[in-house]
């Protein structure tokens, strides 16, 4: 069955921001924006500085999160967000990388400016902290 990759993207995005509402975060999704090219309407996502998906805000935190549903897509994202970590110098700000793994849950990986290190953390599909699982 062959799936369209940004619909499937969207709807992973829509899920995880569902959970983060759910555990009391408010959040904004990037939105989808559409330019005329003169025969048709493109569809073209607008990224929180052109790399960002997802905030997340609570009383304590702040996330900006990335979603993937590609685990081979993530390695190239953790580079583009650790220089932008590197350009902003802000430790109170959670940058994440969120892999969406199909009937299994989430996969994030949290940068640390701080200590320039990646953190890896493995939730269900309703968010709650579980341990580690094999994903392909």
């Amino acid at each position: 069955m062959v799936v369209n990759k940004k619909a499937k993207g969207h709807r992973a995005e829509k899920q995880l921001a569902d959970a983060l509402i759910a555990k009391g975060y408010k959040v904004q999704i990037a939105q989808r924006t559409s330019v005329f090219t003169g025969k048709f309407y493109v569809s073209k996502d607008n990224d929180f500085f052109n790399l960002f998906d997802l905030i997340a805000l609570d009383r304590i935190e702040t996330m900006f999160i990335q979603v993937k549903t590609n685990v081979n897509h993530v390695y190239g994202v953790k580079k583009r967000i650790k220089e932008f970590s590197d350009d902003i110098k802000n430790t109170d700000v959670s940058l994440v990388i969120a892999l969406k793994v199909s009937r299994k849950g989430w996969v994030f990986w949290q940068y640390f400016y701080g200590s320039r290190r990646w953190a890896k953390f493995y939730y269900d599909l309703k968010l709650k902290e579980i341990e580690p699982f094999k994903y392909s």
